[in-house]
């Protein structure tokens, strides 16, 4: 079967908005079937990922972050991330979200290696990921109303091999992605 786009329908009906996220509902009709459903998406702001690294010993180190995640009500290992506030490049919310949940910062402009969207089915938002090499803290931390973090040191063949997707402590799966992107970068694979 021939795949192509959907067209929309009338507006988009605001179903919920929330300090995080909005939901709507669009009519969309198949270009190929004349099919006409109904969609919900959910708009967020796009999301950055940091993985912050540096040599110590001869090693590779990244700074994580600990935290608790509502929605999935557990502690969480996870490189620093957040959201990209609006008219902010992802870069520029990158740099702020590692210095305001980690007090680091990089000594080099970190690199882009890519962006995804966290769930095409329903999301309109994307994930950015940067990679930040040579890192050193130089301040505290400036935390968001509702986030508590405890910052972690941890070998970087150890987050690879023990933490990502390991269904426990790290099974998010934008931090999955990050570190496929990663070792793509680094030609680890």
């Amino acid at each position: 079967m021939k795949i192509d786009n959907w067209e929309s329908i009338g507006e988009r009906e605001k179903l919920a908005e929330t300090r995080i996220f909005s939901v709507y509902k669009q009519k969309k009709r198949s270009l190929i079937s004349n099919k006409v459903s109904s969609f919900a998406t959910v708009d967020a702001p796009d999301w950055v990922v940091c993985i912050p690294t540096y040599q110590k010993d001869g090693e590779t180190y990244v700074i994580m972050v600990r935290q608790y995640r509502y929605g999935s009500a557990s502690i969480t290992l996870e490189f620093p991330c957040g959201t990209v506030e609006k008219g902010e490049e992802a870069v520029v919310a990158a740099k702020r979200e590692l210095l305001e949940e980690t007090g680091a910062k990089s000594t080099s402009e970190p690199i882009r290696l890519g962006s995804v969207s966290p769930n095409s089915a329903f999301m309109t938002n994307r994930s950015t990921i940067f990679l930040f090499e040579g890192v050193e803290t130089v301040s505290g931390q400036d935390l968001d109303e509702n986030e508590e973090i405890e910052i972690v040191h941890m070998k970087l063949d150890d987050v690879l091999r023990n933490y990502i997707a390991d269904e426990k402590e790290c099974d998010n799966s934008i931090m999955a992605v990050a570190s496929f992107l990663f070792l793509r970068y680094k030609k680890m694979f």
